[in-house]
């Protein structure tokens, strides 16, 4: 998820983001290497203001603004992060993404005044039976001036029902010493989606899948049932390719032009030429496949192996990590079928 939010930053011209990690904190590191981030270690896990003092170190070499993004909330929309900098820059001390929502539960309603300006963020648990009926919501993204955050962030305090210190308090801090504080309002509620458990996640993957698959469809692949299919970011695929129901595609794979991918088939970290014709059920891993070949149902091409062009594998075969020329033909049907033969024979005798 983090590596969504990445992504976006890299967009930006971000370079450097601090990563601030808790519990699992190894793990994370892990995942990130190479990536040219920054790891600040917030050691209790006291909340989200807390988490942003923990980095403050790093944020006292630096000036100008700084976007404070979360990790469970993968899907950062690029042109409203973009408008959060513009508001900082045109003067706000903190510029804030806000959404309607028709069930608001769970998160932390906007409090505007009489005059429309965001004066606080009350959180679902600190809120009152009013409060509660607010659908504009908090969706998880601020923009501060460097030096207004630095100065106010101090002034944090847990006395709510979580007993944290939340950074959706700056925004009454900031309001009340005289500071602007700026909304931009999302016109759709799917642009910000926060991940609390396994039904989210779920719900987070298919919305992945159907934006992979929509980028790959206008671009000329043919897809028979895109929902079906699993495309990971890393993997590329050539037009008037054709993807099968259930197709896997995971790693850095890529599908040649005109090629075609069969049902359930799985394919990882290989590259496939073009026009080459993949059957269904059939496991392609960390290989190379020949352009103009064609390969059956139920084969399996393990890491290692080396297709040449215009080769045909047949019906079940299996290439454990080995070589095949140009124009190579294996049909381990009719092998099987005379062994076959042969058992019977000797049975019979």
């Amino acid at each position: 998820m983090i590596v969504y939010l990445l992504d976006v930053l890299k967009q930006l011209s971000i370079d450097e983001p601090i990563i601030v990690v808790g519990e699992g904190a190894e793990l994370v590191r892990s995942a990130l290497a190479g990536y040219g981030v920054q790891f600040v270690l917030q050691r209790e896990q006291l909340g989200t203001g807390h988490a942003v003092q923990c980095a403050v170190p790093l944020l006292e070499t630096r000036a100008g603004n700084v976007l404070v993004l979360y990790g469970d909330t993968p899907f950062a929309p690029r042109e409203a992060l973009e408008q959060l900098f513009s508001e900082c820059d045109q003067g706000a001390a903190e510029a804030l993404l806000t959404v309607e929502l028709e069930d608001p539960s769970g998160n932390g309603r906007i409090l505007r005044n009489t005059e429309g300006d965001v004066v606080d963020i009350i959180e679902e648990k600190d809120a009152d039976g009013y409060q509660k009926q607010i659908r504009e919501v908090n969706a998880g993204f601020a923009c501060f001036r460097v030096q207004d955050l630095l100065e106010y962030l101090p002034s944090l305090r847990n006395d709510n029902a979580a007993g944290e210190f939340y950074l959706t308090d700056m925004v009454r801090i900031l309001h009340q010493a005289g500071k602007r504080v700026r909304a931009v309002r999302l016109e759709k509620s799917d642009d910000v989606v926060t991940i609390n458990d396994r039904v989210q996640l779920a719900a987070a993957e298919r919305r992945v899948r159907r934006r992979i698959a929509t980028h790959w469809m206008l671009r000329g692949v043919t897809m028979t049932s895109p929902e079906s299919c699993l495309i990971e970011p890393s993997v590329s695929i050539g037009a008037d390719s054709v993807l099968e129901d259930g197709v896997i595609l995971r790693g850095k794979t890529s599908i040649g032009e005109g090629s075609c991918i069969g049902a359930y088939t799985t394919v990882r970290d290989s590259q496939i030429g073009d026009k080459v014709s993949i059957g269904s059920h059939c496991v392609v891993s960390s290989s190379t496949i020949g352009s103009g070949t064609t390969i059956e149902s139920a084969v399996t091409v393990e890491a290692g192996s080396a297709i040449g062009s215009n080769c045909t594998l047949g019906t079940r075969t299996r290439i454990r990590g080995g070589k095949l020329d140009d124009g190579t033909v294996l049909d381990c049907t009719a092998a099987r079928e005379d062994a076959e033969g042969t058992l019977k024979k000797r049975k019979a005798r």
